[in-house]
C-alpha cells in the first residue's frame, strides 16, 4: 500500500512541476519499474491532482465488506467439515451461505491443514495443477 503512495505523490509531484501526462507516465515507469502504476491509474490520478486534489489517499470504498475470511466465518466452515468430512464444497456452500470461490479459498486456507496424518504416515498433497484422475482412467478396454 506505501508503494502506492509513494507513486501517487510523484504523481502529484509531477503534476505541480506542470509536467505532461505522458511525461509523467515515463518517469513513474522509469523510476518504479514493473511495480509501476498503470498507465490508465496514473492518468486519473494526475487529473485528480490536476482538478486540485491534495488527498494521496484512496477514498473509503463502499458496497459489500468481505464476509466469507472472517473469523466467525472460519470456524463455520470448520465446523461443516469436521460434521462430515465428506462434504462436498457445494454442501459447504449451502450450510455456510458463501460463494463456492470463498468456500475454496478458506478451505484450502484454514481448515485443510487441520486434519492431522494418521499413523505417521507421510503426507501426499496432489498439486493444484495436476489433473484430475477420475473413476475409469486406468480401466482396459
Amino acid at each position: 500500500m506505501t508503494e502506492h503512495i509513494a507513486q501517487r505523490l510523484c504523481i502529484k509531484f509531477c503534476q505541480k512541476l506542470d509536467d505532461m501526462q505522458a511525461q509523467t507516465i515515463e518517469k513513474i515507469q522509469k523510476a518504479f519499474g514493473d511495480d509501476a502504476t498503470g498507465e490508465t491509474k496514473i492518468k486519473e490520478w494526475y487529473d485528480q491532482f490536476k482538478d486540485g486534489r491534495i488527498s494521496v489517499d484512496s477514498e473509503p470504498r463502499y458496497g459489500r465488506s468481505s464476509t466469507s475470511k472472517n473469523d466467525q466465518m472460519i470456524t463455520k466452515v470448520r465446523r461443516i467439515v469436521y460434521e462430515d468430512r465428506r462434504v462436498t464444497i457445494e454442501g459447504i456452500v449451502a450450510g455456510a451461505g458463501i460463494s463456492y470461490g470463498s468456500i475454496q479459498s478458506v478451505h484450502s486456507a484454514h481448515v485443510d491443514k487441520i486434519f492431522p496424518v494418521k499413523q505417521n504416515a507421510p503426507l501426499v498433497r496432489q498439486a493444484s495443477h495436476s489433473l484430475d484422475m477420475g473413476p475409469g482412467v486406468f480401466s482396459q478396454s
